[in-house]
């Protein structure tokens, strides 16, 4: 349960933030309008980093899987440079964004069952 909860509070998180500046565009009119269309692909690129944060963090501990993902903030930039992204936006474009919610959704689902997995095995 405990496990299940900390991804069950990043949704909640994720849907308070997009009300949060839905309640922005009504005060600030140059911010663009908040969408499906907008929302989604975020909610997919997030949930993968999420999905692959927290089993790290559950095998390695806080500060260890802490120091790995500032290791690999460091060396995403690298790698994006050397990408041809007329490419990688291409295949991105070809995704319809129903696809990208089940992407997202079973990206969440397929990290739940690890970090169980994990955290079962772990002694407290």
């Amino acid at each position: 349960m405990q496990v299940a909860s900390k991804y069950l509070m990043y949704l909640i998180v994720f849907v308070f933030c997009c009300g949060a500046y839905w309640i922005d565009t009504l005060f600030v009119p140059n911010l663009v309008k908040l969408n499906l269309k907008l929302m989604i692909p975020v909610l997919l690129a997030a949930s993968v980093l999420y999905s692959i944060y927290m089993p790290v963090q559950y095998q390695f501990g806080y500060d260890k899987s802490k120091f790995i993902f500032m290791f690999l903030l460091i060396v995403f930039p690298l790698l994006i440079a050397n990408t041809n992204m007329t490419m990688v936006m291409e295949i991105l474009s070809g995704i319809t964004f129903p696809v990208m919610l089940i992407l997202a959704l079973a990206a969440l689902a397929l990290s739940v069952m690890i970090s169980l997995k994990i955290f079962n095995r772990k002694e407290l």
